[in-house]
């Protein structure tokens, strides 16, 4: 690998061409390792799987749930929570973890990178549904090509965690010249959970929420996102929507400035910004939460939590706050097949 990914997705895109890429692909191989690794870890509940046990599948089979997310989420975790476990879990890991990987082999990510990655075991330990976040490149693929349809379900996805994503499907939304078809997908996508799990919001917001704050103020949570103040947030978050980066860094940093911003942006959420063609070494610093974990050190916990974050923005503003900004014809885009 190069010290810098460059952005050069796959080419001669049939199915058959792309399997071939993969089989003989590496990281491939590393994908599965990964996958049974915590396929046999979470064998039992007190071995993991916490979040998809006791949160998504139970909401998906109208249990009582610790939820905290819209219930179109369901819609994902629907066919898993029906299953026998193990195998719910397994597919339920397996699904998020394939989008992920097919996102960043797209754009020629650091995959091995990503996988010693911290958030990733989070998310595959725990079972939690920010694999899916990858839906991103599903939206960005759908505004440059201008499918509004496919757009509508990206955003709908995206929504799934909406403290953390709301610009970014803004953003995509923005992109698209047939608005209404892809709002069309998303309001019925937002309606039908309505429908079919009637009384989730109030059930969200009167007693999950209230219990997940009363029980552990957000401000004494250890993996979260600095929140900071609104006077702080809005500027940064304005010069990620109109700075002059292409599509694909513009998405990136809105995503980034996410994680700064949310009143609630846990360190497993930056596997959103793993799929995208990073420098090497700013991806690897999504591996040091792993020394603040093992070393049940809080404060350095927090501050490694931080530093991938504010690491991206850095690196995508840098051409431009060092002069170096690359110079492109008007409306030119890196585009994505």
């Amino acid at each position: 690998m190069s010290g810098r990914s460059s952005f050069a997705p796959l080419k001669n895109s049939s199915a058959s061409n792309i399997l071939k890429k993969f089989l003989i692909e590496p990281t491939f191989y590393g994908l599965f390792a990964l996958l049974l690794l915590y396929i046999l870890l979470n064998q039992t509940p007190d071995r993991g799987g916490f979040d998809w046990l006791f949160a998504f599948r139970t909401a998906a089979r109208g249990e009582p749930s610790i939820i905290i997310t819209p219930y179109w989420v369901n819609f994902l975790s629907f066919i898993p929570a029906h299953l026998p476990e193990p195998l719910g879990y397994s597919l339920w890991i397996s699904a998020g973890y394939i989008a992920l990987y097919i996102a960043a082999r797209w754009v020629k990510a650091p995959i091995w990178v990503m996988m010693l990655s911290y958030p990733i075991h989070w998310c595959l330990y725990h079972g939690q549904v920010d694999l899916f976040l990858a839906g991103a490149a599903l939206g960005l693929w759908s505004a440059q090509k201008q499918k509004p349809y496919l757009a509508g379900a990206a955003i709908l996805i995206l929504l799934i965690k909406p403290h953390i994503t709301v610009l970014a499907a803004i953003l995509i939304f923005w992109w698209l010249e047939e608005k209404k078809k892809a709002a069309i997908v998303v309001l019925a996508g937002i309606a039908s959970s309505f429908i079919l799990w009637p009384g989730w919001l109030e059930s969200l917001l009167t007693q999950q929420l209230v219990s997940y704050t009363q029980r552990l103020p957000l401000s004494t949570w250890s993996n979260s996102s600095p929140h900071l103040p609104i006077w702080v947030s809005i500027p940064l978050a304005a010069v990620a929507i109109f700075s002059p980066l292409d599509k694909v860094r513009k998405l990136q940093a809105v995503l980034a400035v996410s994680l700064l911003i949310s009143p609630y942006a846990p360190v497993y959420s930056q596997i959103m910004l793993l799929w995208f063609p990073l420098p090497i070494p700013i991806a690897a610093l999504a591996i040091l939460p792993w020394f603040g974990s093992l070393l049940q050190n809080e404060l350095y916990y927090k501050v490694t939590c931080l530093v991938f974050p504010i690491a991206v923005i850095l690196s995508l503003y840098w051409p431009y706050v060092s002069k170096k900004w690359p110079q492109r014809p008007k409306n030119q885009e890196i585009e994505v097949p």
